[in-house]
């Protein structure tokens, strides 16, 4: 059986660390017509681009950006829920830390929020995730 790429090992330890704070993480979704086909709270992973910044031999240094929206249904508590939600994965993704030990550093951009004017649709809170690493194959 091949060996996984690379940089499955960034997105599989990015999964790990979601995991941890919702157990139902999805990658490759879009955030638009899920209302009647994800449970939720979810939390949804984008790879957005993958860049080659430097090559040196088989190892490379790779930039990774992911979107990681967050998912739950409108309700009274669906803003407080969001935030909490966020903060939960501001924590476990505390840019002081290595997301594993090909990561050299990543950041968070800002959470942008988008909630449902009716109840029982979907709310999100976006978060940019950008990864550098060092892969080699």
């Amino acid at each position: 059986m091949d060996e996984p790429i690379p940089e499955s090992r960034i997105l599989a330890a990015l999964i790990a660390r979601l995991e941890s704070v919702c157990s139902n993480v999805k990658t490759g979704y879009p955030a638009t017509g899920l209302e009647d086909d994800i449970d939720v709270p979810a939390i949804l992973v984008q790879l957005e681009s993958l860049t080659e910044l430097n090559r040196s031999g088989h190892r490379g240094l790779y930039q990774l950006q992911f979107l990681i929206s967050l998912a739950v249904r409108t309700s009274e508590a669906s803003t407080e829920s969001l935030l909490q939600l966020s903060h939960e994965i501001r924590q476990e993704l505390a840019p002081g830390t290595r997301l594993c030990p090909a990561s050299r550093k990543h950041q968070l951009t800002e959470t942008q929020f988008d909630i449902a004017p009716a109840h029982g649709r979907l709310s999100f809170a976006d978060i940019g995730l950008q990864v550098d690493t060092v892969l080699s194959p």
